[in-house]
């Protein structure tokens, strides 16, 4: 049933991906090519500021669903309208909070830009535009998407989301061809209202006995404190990985340099889209299978989670190094391609954010929220540190630099420490075996598609072509001949038969 129930979610995730990646690149080359990258960078800016505000929210959404996994699947209708009673509310203070920080930041917002502002247009409207669309987000029935996650029924979520993302983004696609920068934007926040409405009525329908009222005992309250001060540090650290990095970008070298660095990242960011979607369905089955079983069982979910996941992200990592350059071309033109260094450390970020979510899925599954908060403390601060430097030292690549090195040499170590000290106790070495093994695969299959993509045709389109088909079979390929005879690969088998017969 959980297997079931993961398949499910993640065919309607994996369409919502699939509107929600098309789509924004879409939306980006209408914005560069209609208005200019001024105006793309000041999208990147907004977006990133108020992603650091909405840290506010300490990440607690998978705390809120672990509290929800027990109730939710023995039907203890009491517990779960008191537990969304405490949610509702607390959204709505990190809405007003959110608001009110976004007001105080809101007269120094242009101090955040270095160069290149947009001519004519009202940054500070702008910023506000966009500060009340995540408002928005919150005030309004959000804790009713945490009932689809207890419930393993995220594949609400995604359609809800699937119909968001065409109905908002074809609208700001024909307003750019107009030059309507100013209602492109302002029709985010109207979009997002109708979308949270829709989902409160799903909710009402589904889950007609799940009505926010009551109070949770001060125990569930004592819990819930001890754990948002551990989600927050963990909350801060992902910020620092990418959010802080654009930030950096506008206010030392400008928003056309920042839009430059964002389409790559843009692209980055599609995998790493991907292996959240993974994670985010199979999140809430590993924790309603944690609740009723040992660790050998769940050990060996994680291996057969891990396997999966790490293939996907090394495929994913050879993509990008092999098909960015050539895409950015086809897509925006050679003036916006970047260098090649770059291109391998964007890569490489793909492959470990894969290593070390895999960690993080097991932590937070098994609900281990507060173990490791000083090392993610630690990663956060060195990554802060070595973004500015390596900024300065070696210019744009540093910011991305700086991730790759706190991820590797800290969140890694640290997150695989944690579950192998305290969950899969005496399972470190098979680990780290795994690991050696992952990195050789994807090493020797990096080698194979690089010779076959050498001898690549010469004709921009037909290249672009037979190097999107080298790596879509070539990883997939080696991975069966090296790992077939392994169980994890007859679990992956197992689970690719019933997805097609769905």
């Amino acid at each position: 049933m959980r297997t079931d129930n993961v398949i499910r979610n993640m065919i309607f995730a994996l369409l919502q991906a699939i509107v929600g990646m098309f789509f924004p690149f879409v939306v980006r080359a209408c914005t560069i090519k209609y208005l200019g990258s001024e105006y793309m960078g000041l999208n990147n800016l907004c977006t990133s500021v108020l992603h650091v505000l909405s840290v506010t929210d300490l990440g607690l959404e998978n705390a809120f669903a672990f509290q929800l996994y027990k109730p939710v699947a023995q039907r203890d209708k009491e517990e779960v309208c008191r537990l969304l009673n405490c949610y509702k509310k607390i959204y709505f203070v990190i809405g007003m909070t959110v608001l009110g920080i976004g007001v105080m930041i809101l007269p120094f917002f242009q101090h955040f830009i270095s160069s290149d502002v947009p001519e004519g247009v009202n940054v500070y409207l702008i910023f506000f535009v966009y500060l009340l669309n995540t408002v928005i987000s919150y005030i309004f029935f959000a804790y009713k998407s945490l009932l689809f996650i207890a419930d393993q029924r995220k594949d609400y979520e995604s359609i809800i989301l699937t119909v968001y993302f065409c109905v908002l983004y074809t609208i700001q696609i024909l307003l750019l061809r107009a030059h309507q920068y100013y209602l492109s934007v302002f029709v985010m926040p109207v979009c997002t209202l109708i979308a949270k409405i829709v989902r409160n009525q799903i909710a009402i329908r589904k889950y007609p006995d799940y009505n926010p009222h009551g109070v949770v005992t001060e125990s569930q309250k004592a819990a819930l404190k001890t754990d948002a001060f551990s989600i927050a540090v963990y909350k801060f650290r992902d910020i620092s990985r990418d959010t802080f990095d654009s930030i950096a970008l506008s206010t030392m070298k400008g928003l056309v340099v920042l839009s430059n660095y964002q389409n790559y990242y843009m692209v980055m960011n599609v995998p790493l889209l991907l292996l959240n979607m993974f994670y985010a369905n199979i999140l809430p089955s590993i924790g309603n299978f944690a609740i009723s079983n040992d660790s050998k069982e769940i050990f060996d979910v994680y291996k057969k989670m891990a396997f999966i996941m790490t293939r996907m992200a090394g495929w994913f990592a050879i993509c990008y190094c092999f098909l960015i350059q050539d895409f950015i071309v086809i897509w925006l033109g050679t003036e916006y391609q970047m260098s090649w260094r770059i291109v391998v450390l964007f890569s490489t970020y793909i492959y470990l954010y894969g290593e070390t979510k895999i960690a993080q899925i097991m932590r937070e599954g098994i609900g281990m929220w507060q173990q490791g908060r000083i090392w993610a403390a630690v990663e956060m601060v060195v990554n802060l540190g070595l973004n500015v430097l390596l900024l300065v030292w070696i210019g744009t690549e540093g910011v991305i630099l700086a991730t790759v090195i706190s991820v590797l040499l800290i969140s890694i170590p640290a997150e695989n420490r944690i579950i192998f000290s305290r969950c899969f106790v005496g399972k470190g070495r098979d680990k780290l075996k795994s690991m050696g093994i992952n990195v050789l695969w994807l090493m020797g299959t990096a080698g194979i598609v690089g010779l076959l993509c050498r001898i690549a045709p010469h004709v921009q389109y037909v290249s672009f072509i037979y190097k999107m088909c080298v790596c879509a079979l070539i990883p997939p390929l080696t991975c069966t001949i090296c790992f077939y005879r392994t169980e994890e690969f007859r679990f992956f088998q197992n689970i690719m038969r019933r997805v097609i017969r769905k």
